[in-house]
């Protein structure tokens, strides 16, 4: 979970403190992260939810913020 968080937070996502909990700061940062993502929203990491956040990982930095909001 620490490295879900750390990743949700370095798209700049509110997780709260990275702590390694799936607490309700973590549901919220995913449902948003699914949001913009397109997928379905439930807050469960799942295989979906894990793949599309590696590709916002690796987009980071080459889309500019205008176009990508996580590329913040």
């Amino acid at each position: 979970m620490l490295a879900l968080e750390k990743r949700l937070a370095e798209l700049h996502y509110d997780v709260g403190a990275a702590d390694g909990f799936y607490d309700q700061q973590t549901w919220q940062g995913v449902v948003a992260f699914q949001k913009y993502a397109k997928l379905k929203r439930t807050g469960t990491f799942n295989l979906e939810t894990q793949k599309a956040l590696h590709v916002a990982i690796l987009l980071k930095g080459f889309i500019p913020s205008w176009v990508c909001p996580a590329s913040r």
